[in-house]
């Protein structure tokens, strides 16, 4: 359900657009503008909220969320499975605690009617934003084809993030991501060199945690799934994981680096998300 005044988040100064979720005891995929931002497998109750800034354009955008059962269960529970959620917008110049947000648009699960058996159960909501996002690279690129030479091409591009990681060598893990640094600093209403900071402040964290392991990498397994209309692809394992992520044993956790791929105007796989 839409809703919200976009005359009052024209008037803030840094917009920050986030996704919230409430939900349980169902798998939920969702994605805004045809971009990943947001999974759970239903096997815990998970209240959370996603910025999604670095997905959206001027006007019109759609949220799209896809729901199913948990692994090893044939339906939803109609007792327990239960999705509830909004679009928000919010100004970063005030207290988080206390800044009024406007709700741009709301969605919930309803069992009665949505699910008739059929699965995935699909939500579908639009919503509007009147901030000026520039056009990001992928949005104006040419669709994406998953041939032997783009399988190279990522392939290498991910080997040398994993290669500097290994190494500690944050001017090359960081340099490697210059478009997608400058893009999410205008995303976020950084300075560049505000979120290249940033950056290298938290991989710095990951590289030198002694208790943090670095997975290794299997080029064969890589799977390179399309978003943004086919024009983005992410390098995943066989397992819909990011390639790149530090593993921590002693907590069964871990901290990916998602690697999105789209050509730039030279036809270079650049990354940008």
């Amino acid at each position: 359900m839409a809703l919200g005044d976009s005359r009052k988040v024209k008037r803030m100064k840094e917009p920050v657009y986030r996704v919230h979720f409430d939900t349980g005891a169902c798998k939920v995929r969702a994605r805004v503008n045809d971009c990943p931002m947001f999974k759970t497998s239903g096997k815990r109750h998970l209240i959370t909220e996603i910025t999604v800034n670095g997905w959206l354009e001027k006007g019109e955008n759609l949220l799209e969320i896809s729901i199913e059962p948990p692994r090893k269960q044939e339906a939803l529970s109609k007792e327990d499975a239960y999705l509830r959620g909004k679009v928000t917008a919010g100004d970063m110049t005030l207290d988080r605690e206390t800044r009024p947000e406007v709700t741009l648009a709301e969605f919930e699960l309803d069992l009665d009617t949505d699910d008739t058996g059929t699965y995935p159960i699909v939500l579908v909501e639009e919503f509007k934003v009147p901030t000026d996002f520039p056009a990001w690279l992928w949005l104006t690129a040419r669709r994406l084809t998953i041939d032997d030479a783009f399988r190279r091409e990522a392939t290498e591009l991910v080997r040398r993030l994993w290669d500097a990681l290994g190494r500690n060598d944050l001017d090359e893990a960081v340099g490697m991501q210059t478009v997608r640094n400058q893009e999410m600093a205008r995303a976020m209403f950084q300075r560049t060199d505000e979120r290249v900071a940033d950056v290298r402040e938290g991989l710095g964290r990951l590289t030198n945690d002694s208790t943090s392991t670095l997975r290794g990498l299997n080029p064969d397994e890589f799977e390179f799934p399309l978003f943004g209309n086919g024009r983005l692809a992410r390098v995943d394992d066989a397992k819909g994981s990011p390639v790149v992520r530090y593993e921590f044993p002693e907590t069964r956790v871990f901290a990916s680096i998602p690697v999105f791929l789209t050509r730039n105007r030279s036809g270079k796989l650049t990354w940008v998300r």
